[in-house]
């Protein structure tokens, strides 16, 4: 008898256990992305040495959650696959600034690891974690801006951009 009432008693404690623990575990919003990219290929003339080119997926997101009725953005990525081809002279990629359309500028980046496979010749991802807070239905958009170069060509610098808009409803 001893045994069957410490049994039902240990059951019961788990349980207890079991729903304190469901009880008091506070709930977690996923934090939603906003992302876009855009991908260009460029040919690059090069007197006395043919031509190159170079192809670029340029990718841009924004991490948010809602809070009090407003999107946090609290990190964004810029990421970049490559791909390039030459004789003489091989192109190189580089990125601009990525700046909100209020002025807000981000320049602290982290490098970040990224894997990659072909077509693709390099590639490269970078975190910034400053934190911005707007209205759920915001006019302002987020820019990011990149070079693609190829040193010795006619024209040796192109740009490329991606945009979107930070309205989260």
């Amino acid at each position: 008898m001893k045994k069957t009432c410490r049994k039902r008693s240990i059951v019961i404690i788990a349980l207890l256990l079991v729903v304190c623990a469901c009880l008091l575990t506070p709930t977690v919003k996923a934090a939603s992305n906003k992302g876009k990219s855009v991908e260009k290929a460029f040919w690059f003339p090069v007197p006395n040495g043919g031509h190159s080119s170079a192809r670029i997926r340029l990718t841009y997101v924004e991490y948010y959650s809602i809070k009090d009725g407003k999107s946090v953005f609290s990190r964004r990525t810029r990421n970049v696959l490559f791909q390039r081809a030459g004789a003489t002279s091989l192109p190189t990629y580089g990125y601009g600034i990525l700046k909100h359309s209020n002025g807000k500028n981000f320049s602290k980046w982290k490098k970040q690891d990224v894997i990659y496979g072909s077509p693709w010749n390099a590639a490269s991802s970078y975190e910034n974690t400053a934190k911005v807070t707007y209205s759920r239905n915001t006019t302002v958009k987020g820019t990011l801006n990149a070079t693609v170069s190829c040193s010795g060509a006619v024209v040796p610098t192109r740009a490329v951009s991606v945009t979107q808009t930070l309205n989260t409803k």
